[in-house]
C-alpha cells in the first residue's frame, strides 16, 4: 500500500510539472501570405498614397475593401478573400522615400488567455550607408490566418534593409 501511495505522489508531481509548462507557452497561429512585396510597391504600381502606417485585423470582404481603399489601394486590384478560412492581418508601412523598404509578418501567436500577438519586421533604409532607388514606395504585408479573431497586438522590430538586400551606398 505504501508503494502505491509513493507511485501516485510521483505521478501527480510529474503531471503537475508537465501541465505548468504548457500553461505558459503561446500557441502559433498559422498563416499564409496574400500580398507581401519585397521590394515594396512603388508609386506607379498598385496606387497606394496614404502616408500613415496602418495595422489591423479584418474578418469580412466589405471591411477589407474599405481598408484597402482607405490606404489608397485601387478597387480593381483588391484581392477576393475567402474569410471562412480565417482572419486577415494587414501591416501597411505608409509612404516611404525608397523602394528598399518592406515589411514581413514573421509570427502570429495566441496566448493561453486568448490574446493574439502579431510580430513583424520593418526593413528600413534609414540606416547610415543604406539606400535604394529614390522613388515613393508603399510597404505592405497581408496574410490570412487559419483562425478567426478580431483584435491583435502588433509588435515590430526595425532592421537594416541594406544588410538583407545588399544595397549599400
Amino acid at each position: 500500500m505504501n508503494r502505491f501511495r509513493v507511485t501516485c505522489v510521483i505521478m501527480l508531481m510529474l503531471l503537475a510539472a508537465c501541465g505548468s509548462e504548457s500553461d505558459t507557452s503561446d500557441l502559433p497561429v498559422f498563416f499564409s501570405e496574400l500580398i507581401c512585396e519585397n521590394p515594396s510597391f512603388t508609386g506607379s504600381g498598385i496606387g497606394f498614397d496614404l502616408e500613415d502606417s496602418v495595422t489591423g485585423v479584418v474578418n469580412s470582404q466589405n471591411d477589407f475593401n474599405t481598408l484597402w481603399l482607405g490606404i489608397g489601394g485601387i478597387a480593381e486590384q483588391s484581392p477576393e478573400i475567402d474569410f471562412t478560412q480565417g482572419a486577415v492581418v494587414i501591416v501597411y508601412g505608409g509612404s516611404r522615400g525608397t523602394n528598399n523598404e518592406w515589411l514581413e509578418i514573421d509570427k502570429i501567436m495566441r496566448s493561453k488567455s486568448g490574446d493574439v500577438i502579431v510580430g513583424y519586421k520593418n526593413y528600413s533604409a534609414e540606416f547610415e550607408g543604406c539606400g535604394g532607388s529614390s522613388v515613393v514606395s508603399f510597404p505592405i504585408c497581408i496574410v490570412q490566418t487559419n483562425e478567426a479573431f478580431s483584435e491583435a497586438t502588433f509588435e515590430f522590430e526595425t532592421l537594416n534593409s541594406c544588410e538583407e538586400s545588399d544595397r549599400r551606398i
